[in-house]
């Protein structure tokens, strides 16, 4: 029969501590660039050559304008993979509680619960962490209040080097 061995149902639980302990490790390696007043992400200056633009807050850092441009696509692109992931990994495991319970052992809807639960609650801190790192950080630079409590500003975009703050919503003098 079909049978689900404990080593993938530890990787069902272990993978988001792997992925929180990543997301850690990268931020302060970000944390400690940015102290050198240098891209949070490439490593290179904050005022990338060419740019149309200054740095941008990428959860909580400061990255150059081309890398903004690549980690909002990045970031948009692994919620969607991790809900993707998530819906089929709780689906995959609800038919297989349904139609071979014997094969989750004692307990079948455990294994479908804990995912159901235990990933969205992840990537809902995850999210809720990123916009709490981004509002430390503008309110650190000094970018005005009101702009920070827009939901539209996701990514907040830092100081350029003429003193001028551009944001979604037009140009905020600094």
């Amino acid at each position: 029969m079909l049978g689900l061995d404990p080593v993938f149902l530890a990787t069902l639980v272990a993978l988001p501590a792997g992925c929180v302990s990543f997301a850690v490790f990268r931020a302060a390696r970000s944390a400690r660039l940015n102290r050198a007043e240098r891209c949070g992400n490439c490593g290179g200056p904050l005022y990338a050559a060419g740019a149309l633009a200054g740095p941008s807050l990428i959860q909580g850092h400061l990255v150059c304008e081309p890398c903004a441009v690549t980690e909002r696509l990045r970031l948009r692109r692994g919620l969607i993979a991790v809900v993707t992931i998530t819906s089929v990994t709780v689906l995959a495991l609800a038919a297989v509680a349904l139609w071979a319970p014997s094969a989750l052992g004692a307990h079948p809807w455990v294994p479908v619960i804990a995912g159901g639960i235990e990933y969205p609650v992840l990537v809902a801190g995850a999210i809720a962490w990123m916009k709490r790192m981004n509002r430390r950080a503008a309110l650190r630079l000094g970018l005005p209040r009101d702009v920070l409590l827009d939901a539209a500003n996701d990514a907040t975009r830092a100081m350029t080097a003429g003193g001028v703050a551009t944001f979604r919503g037009g140009r905020v003098d600094a």
